[in-house]
């Protein structure tokens, strides 16, 4: 099957050779804006505090909502979103993203005021 060079088809192999040049622009561009937040942490700013807080309630509501039908069914303990029907297993993923993110921003946290 050939790709027309209008599709916006890229081949794996470019796919790769441009991640690795642009990780460590993305990686560079995410630690500099991080590091005035981390200062203002040792200092006593909350923000961090309150986007781990809100990325944790947020995570958990979505975790709710994609599991309530399995909660109607009686079903309370379940591990995976095998059970889950098809469009409630995205919320379920973005739920479980929410939620890492905010224990990597309580860790983050932890780490700058110790």
């Amino acid at each position: 099957m050939e790709r027309d060079r209008s599709s916006g088809y890229v081949p794996k192999d470019w796919q790769f050779i441009l991640g690795i040049q642009l990780a460590p622009v993305a990686f560079l561009m995410v630690g500099s804006s991080l590091l005035p937040v981390l200062a203002g942490a040792r200092q006593g700013d909350l923000t961090l505090f309150w986007i781990a807080l809100a990325s944790a309630l947020v995570g958990i509501v979505l975790l709710f909502i994609a599991k309530w039908p399995l909660y109607r069914q009686g079903t309370y303990l379940t591990f995976g979103p095998k059970a889950l029907p098809e469009p409630r297993r995205k919320i379920y993923r973005v739920a479980y993203a929410l939620i890492g993110v905010s224990l990597l921003t309580t860790l983050l946290l932890w780490a700058a005021v110790r």
